[in-house]
């Protein structure tokens, strides 16, 4: 019988467990490489269209704004692609 995970509430237990994936897996009676896999999947999949909470205080050639608690300034002339390369490589970490 297969089973069906909450992947987003499994990803966030992760993200916020400090531990490594092999590790929060074997606790979590969770394969492994199924695990991996799907968190593939679900990267490459995360599309930037959602909504991010932009502060712009100051005119100027840069944009910044807080993401999961990191602070992000980028040049205003950032393109579409690169931006989102640095938000998945920020919910990756």
């Amino acid at each position: 019988m297969r089973k069906r995970y909450d992947w987003e509430s499994i990803f966030n237990d992760f993200a916020s467990s400090g531990l490594a994936a092999k590790q929060f897996c074997l606790e979590r009676n969770l394969n492994y490489h199924s695990f991996m896999n799907k968190k593939k999947r679900v990267e490459k999949n995360t599309n930037c269209n959602s909504f991010l909470p932009v502060v712009i205080s100051v005119p100027s050639d840069k944009i910044s704004f807080s993401f999961d608690g990191h602070m992000i300034e980028v040049d205003s002339s950032i393109n579409d692609d690169a931006l989102c390369r640095v938000i998945n490589a920020l919910k990756s970490s």
